[in-house]
């Protein structure tokens, strides 16, 4: 198992849920990587992101679906724990 270690940081926002969709965003926007036009939620709903991902990903905030508690252990990521 692999894996690469990268960060982001952005402006604070109180709302964390809308601070990490506002990045997943404008990281779409700066690059589609090969999957043009599609939302960050459409993204996720079609089979070739999740091979591209799963195999390599992006090294961004687009590699994580979405967020959990950090407690929850019922969830096989990649994740973003709050």
């Amino acid at each position: 198992m692999g894996g690469d270690c990268w960060t982001q940081t952005g402006p604070y926002q109180p709302d964390l849920k809308a601070a990490f969709r506002r990045a997943q965003e404008e990281q779409l926007a700066q690059d589609d990587h090969g999957f043009p036009g599609l939302t960050v939620e459409e993204l996720w709903r079609d089979p070739d992101w999740h091979e591209y991902v799963f195999t390599g990903g992006t090294g961004t905030v687009l590699d994580q679906p979405g967020m959990i508690d950090a407690a929850d252990r019922s969830n096989d990521g990649p994740y973003i724990a709050l």
